[in-house]
């Protein structure tokens, strides 16, 4: 299981797109490359799989918590151990948003920094592998009771 969660994460965070050279050192778009339509899609796959899968655990939570079998670990940023689903929904969402936030703003501004932006890729990830654990958790205890 951990291979395979391993794999998953280093699928998403690989670069397979090649580089453009660079611009000499003296020209004002030294630091600037074009947007890869392909790491757009790298980020856009990230962040969709960090949301399928917090759907995936919000859903196990919301079915463990009205059986009654037990309360939300994570309280940050909720009222109470037993939040609504829009609570926990606006709470991951925002988490996933922050996590994705260098690679979009590396996207956005066009810097050289490809380092940042395919490492920016490994927090979303990392986010969606955490949630399909804790959907599994749930899941697990769903069948015990």
């Amino acid at each position: 299981m951990k291979l395979r969660i391993a794999a998953i994460a280093l699928l998403l965070t690989s670069c397979a797109f090649g580089q453009e050279s660079a611009s000499p050192a003296d020209t004002p778009s030294a630091s600037r490359e074009s947007r890869h339509p392909k790491r757009l899609w790298a980020l856009a796959g990230a962040v969709g799989f960090a949301v399928a899968a917090d759907v995936y655990d919000v859903r196990q939570t919301e079915k463990g918590l009205k059986a009654g079998v037990s309360v939300e670990g994570n309280t940050w940023l909720v009222p109470s151990a037993r939040p609504t689903t829009g609570q926990l929904y606006r709470r991951d969402l925002f988490v996933i948003g922050l996590s994705a936030s260098p690679s979009v703003a590396t996207w956005i501004f066009r810097r050289r920094r490809p380092e940042l932006f395919f490492a920016g890729l490994g927090a979303p990830a990392t986010a969606g592998l955490k949630h399909i654990q804790d959907g599994k958790a749930w899941g697990k205890l769903l069948s015990q009771k």
